[in-house]
């Protein structure tokens, strides 16, 4: 007490101040056994890839790219996405590498590979295109199986069509037969279609479409 009679005012010394912890230690130092749980890692996305094929027929658009980059000194397509016989202006079939794996647990085949994977190279108006990849079914249980085509080939087959279609005059690559089991026009889904080549030996990039 003053001589007055007032109360001395009750500042707090430098040893007594409170500081202002951060949000985190606070609720570290109030609940020692409860910390706080970190950001989830956000997951980073891989390049995009073929997807494989269970179905009858399948189109590949996530390799245009690739037939874009073969093109690039002679043309420009873009890729059509429906998938129809109607309205193209040329066409050609030939026959593509690949594996092929068994999908039915209860089936023992498992993998194996084919040197002729049926392949529909269609052209249409304004510069468009696209190529239908038919499935197989597996030689012991008859199921349709799961396709994994050959880029490479793939790439090599629909950039050469489309450049011949556009005059250029380029030399085909090789072709390599392959020791693969024998083709089995029963369970080649592009041979149900009528477009596989049945397996007959002729040189691949000859042209018999008629155009």
């Amino acid at each position: 007490m003053t001589a007055h009679g007032d109360k001395k005012a009750a500042y707090p010394s430098p040893s007594q101040e409170h500081t202002i912890e951060p949000k985190a230690e606070r609720f570290q130092n109030e609940n020692p056994s409860k910390t706080p749980k970190p950001a989830p890692r956000v997951p980073q996305l891989k390049a995009p890839h073929v997807e494989q094929i269970t179905s009858s027929c399948q189109m590949y658009p996530l390799l245009h790219p690739a037939i874009a980059n073969a093109l690039a000194e002679h043309q420009r397509f873009h890729f059509h996405n429906i998938n129809s016989e109607k309205g193209f202006i040329n066409y050609y079939s030939t026959n593509i590498t690949g594996k092929i794996t068994c999908v039915n647990k209860l089936c023992t085949r498992g993998t194996w590979g084919t040197g002729r994977v049926a392949i529909r190279i269609r052209k249409y108006p304004n510069d468009r295109y696209n190529a239908a990849v038919y499935n197989q079914g597996c030689q012991k249980c008859k199921k349709l199986g799961r396709l994994f085509v050959d880029e490479q080939t793939y790439i090599e087959r629909v950039s050469y069509r489309l450049k011949k279609w556009t005059g250029v005059d380029e030399e085909p690559p090789e072709y390599r037969e392959k020791g693969t089991p024998p083709h089995r026009e029963d369970l080649c889904e592009g041979c149900k279609a009528g477009i596989c080549m049945k397996g007959v030996k002729r040189n691949y990039w000859e042209d018999l479409d008629g155009f």
